[in-house]
């Protein structure tokens, strides 16, 4: 194997741990988002519960 070899093998194997890099933090990105997104649904979903709680005892009173 020559140089010229060896380099290349060195730059694909960059450019293939670059592009494993890019997707693991990718699929992290969209797990964060995932996770975020639930826990504000589970937020706006008690808020709401909460509101129509009060609702009902505004109703009742």
């Amino acid at each position: 194997m020559n140089k010229v070899q060896a380099q290349r093998i060195i730059l694909t194997l960059t450019s293939t741990n670059g592009l494993i890099v890019d997707v693991i933090s990718q699929q992290t990105l969209i797990y964060t988002a995932k996770s975020a997104l639930a826990q504000l649904t589970v937020g706006i979903a008690l808020i709401l519960k909460s509101l129509e709680i009060k609702f009902k005892q505004s109703v009742s009173d």
